[in-house]
């Protein structure tokens, strides 16, 4: 069984002044991280100068490795960081750049990198610095300004991909006050939780719609059984998960629910524990079996009467009740003779202008003519 919920996605969005890191072609960078790669130790200047400037001075070696590591492409001790190895991958390296920029984060459980969507705005870093941040250093003039929460410091050093161009960037520095402010627009992006096989090998997806439209890696771990109970609700006291069925009253069921046994349930808002509240939904198929003795043999009964739609020998009767009793093997189930069967027939006839039903004479035709078997 497959389960699919789904809600709108909340944004956070922000003006924030940022020095982050654009990918950038630069060849004379990524030689160097090509080197530190292949020796696989921390770079030493000499080892700069030696393959790209053997007639250059040691100091020229070190100038240009503290310049690795001002842009995080190599660490204190001149080795590969995650940002180098990153610029290794994509034959690019990230060049630090300081603006104003229009930041779209979401705080939803299923989604823990955060980060959205970002777009440099239309004025610099320091005319923000004055118009918003040091106007209002010393006063709550403006409540929109506020420090800047933690969850979005801690993305700094972290590498995201922009939705729309795919380029990669790294927060290098993050102001430590900025502005929220409103959407004027509603990108109306949902974010989908989808569960394959529910009751076996469960493959767990979450995806974005809109304009983000890919799927989210690295989703944070599920609890299977804790999310089907709790959208079951009150009717996780009824279930069975030693056969994954729901046990349920026979008089409650339709004709298609009681010929399939499965069932379809409408949940209202379900709320998952630690991932939140999705929108209404419905599950579909689930298995149902009886809820007690006699809802098992109202139900085998009507299912044996179901299955009477042609003419039938003692033997085929013998065989559909055996096929029956199957399906409510921890039950016994007290099967009437086909001559009993035939009398209820008769009693459950709605349709006084027809004198004898079809079912009726199926079975009566067969004891007529003792009929043992039909080829």
């Amino acid at each position: 069984m497959n389960i699919i919920l789904t809600r709108k996605l909340k944004i956070n969005s922000y003006e924030i002044i940022m020095e982050i890191g654009r990918q950038t072609q630069r060849e004379d960078l990524l030689s160097i991280l090509k080197l530190a790669e292949h020796l696989k130790r921390p770079l030493k200047p000499m080892d700069i100068c030696k393959n790209f400037f053997p007639e250059k001075p040691g100091s020229i070696g070190e100038a240009i490795l503290i310049r690795c590591k001002d842009l995080d492409l190599l660490d204190d001790e001149f080795k590969l960081t995650n940002i180098g190895r990153e610029a290794l991958n994509a034959s690019k390296v990230f060049l630090k750049e300081e603006y104003c920029y229009l930041l779209w984060i979401t705080r939803d459980f299923l989604y823990p990198k955060k980060f959205l969507d970002l777009k440099p705005l239309n004025f610099n870093a320091e005319e923000m610095k004055v118009n918003y941040f040091l106007n209002h250093r010393e006063s709550r003039e403006n409540d929109q300004i506020i420090h800047t929460p933690e969850d979005i410091k801690n993305l700094k050093r972290k590498i995201f991909t922009l939705p729309n161009t795919k380029d990669k960037i790294v927060f290098y520095e993050i102001d430590d006050k900025l502005k929220e402010i409103e959407l004027k627009e509603d990108p109306n992006l949902r974010i989908f939780l989808e569960i394959e096989n529910l009751f076996e090998k469960s493959l767990i997806s979450v995806n974005f719609s809109g304009f983000l439209n890919k799927k989210i890696e690295n989703i944070p771990e599920i609890n299977i059984d804790e999310l089907w109970l709790s959208l079951l609700g009150d009717l996780k006291y009824d279930w069975d998960s030693t056969k994954n069925a729901l046990k349920v009253k026979f008089t409650n069921l339709s004709d298609s629910e009681k010929r399939t046994m499965k069932k379809t349930f409408k949940i209202n808002n379900p709320i998952i524990p630690n991932l939140g509240m999705f929108d209404s939904t419905e599950i579909r198929d689930i298995h149902i079996i009886p809820k007690g003795k006699d809802d098992a043999q109202l139900w085998a009964e009507w299912l044996l009467i179901d299955k009477i739609v042609n003419y039938i020998s003692k033997e085929q009767y013998k065989e559909m009740k055996n096929e029956i009793e199957n399906k409510f093997e921890d039950f016994e189930i007290l099967f009437p003779s086909m001559s009993e069967l035939a009398k209820r027939i008769l009693a459950l006839n709605e349709n006084k202008e027809i004198f004898f039903p079809k079912k009726y004479w199926f079975l009566q035709t067969s004891l007529d003519l003792n009929i043992e078997h039909i080829k």
